[in-house]
């Protein structure tokens, strides 16, 4: 008798009903939706991800090259290398590229172009005339780079661009920015340039968060600490 109920079961070619293939597709669907979910939500988080390394990576590049260009503004000792008019939009310095025993000066702009949101360095030719008292052609730049896109300011109380003095009550620098624009004597004071930029990754979405990126660059020759009791001047 069991021997026959099993050929029985062997042999029953009955298939599914309309009812389980139906119930079997739809759990099929509710899977394979779920699995397709999971995937483009990890291949956008990826995506992102990817964006925000790359503008990172591209960002540090072009601000070390900023504040290697700063660091190395001191061409001759105790001449000021940032500029009157510079604004916490605009940075304005003297430096020089070479190896010559007397440099040629070079002055350069940095800000945002005319869309906002690009971050322009001009350079323009040195004409004549001896430092401090160096005379520019500023009419027209001799070159025009693009460092980066996608550049705002990180907020209204950090703008792009910070001038910093020294502070013979502390013996330190001051961590107050000195009032921009500034003038011939803020500008002669300003040992230490901060800037600080809000980037956002090429071709982003709403949902992009920009990147922060902070740095500064001081302009100095020796430390403060050598010059006890006096006032620390930039290039001293």
């Amino acid at each position: 008798m069991r021997r026959l109920k099993r050929i029985d079961l062997v042999r029953d070619e009955r298939g599914m009903t309309l009812a389980e293939m139906v119930i079997s597709i739809a759990i099929g669907g509710i899977v394979l939706v779920a699995t397709t979910t999971l995937v483009l939500g990890t291949m956008r988080t990826t995506t992102k991800v990817s964006k925000r390394v790359e503008s990172t990576q591209n960002s540090r590049i072009v601000l070390t090259d900023l504040i290697d260009q700063l660091n190395s503004s001191c061409i001759m000792p105790k001449v000021a290398p940032i500029r009157e008019g510079s604004s916490g939009g605009e940075l304005r310095f003297v430096h020089a590229r070479g190896s010559a025993v007397t440099p040629t000066p070079i002055l350069s702009k940095i800000s945002l172009g005319p869309d906002g949101t690009t971050l322009l360095q001009k350079d323009y030719a040195y004409l004549g005339g001896n430092a401090p008292s160096w005379v520019f052609d500023e009419t027209n730049p001799v070159s025009t780079t693009q460092l980066m896109t996608g550049i705002a300011p990180i907020s209204a109380s950090k703008p792009l661009f910070r001038y910093y003095a020294y502070s013979t009550a502390t013996g330190t620098t001051s961590e107050t920015p000195l009032a921009t624009p500034l003038t011939v004597p803020t500008a002669g004071s300003v040992i230490q340039v901060g800037v600080a930029l809000e980037v956002s990754p090429r071709n982003s979405s709403d949902e992009t968060v920009p990147i922060q990126i902070e740095d500064s660059a001081t302009m100095r020759l020796t430390a403060a600490s050598y010059h006890p009791g006096t006032p620390s001047l930039p290039c001293q």
